[in-house]
């Protein structure tokens, strides 16, 4: 394999796709366990309420290649 097939294996795109739905898949096993566990509400809806907006703004500021995408691909 060369440089140039390494360096193009994990592009932001791709980044994305799997970074996404594994941080939710995440955030679900920990709303679960947190329920289990007796976890104060307050924590659960704070981290609803801040993560995605946090998880947006770094999609946006890091994962996106304006030279490739269109703002229309987070549709």
């Amino acid at each position: 394999m060369s440089d140039n097939e390494v360096a193009n294996k994990w592009t932001k795109v791709k980044t994305r796709k799997i970074l996404g739905p594994v941080l939710a898949i995440l955030g679900l096993l920990y709303t679960y366990h947190s329920h289990l566990n007796a976890c104060p509400r307050e924590v659960i809806f704070a981290g609803g309420a801040v993560l995605p907006p946090v998880w947006l703004i770094f999609d946006y500021w890091g994962l996106f290649d304006r030279t490739e995408e269109s703002l229309a691909d987070f549709e």
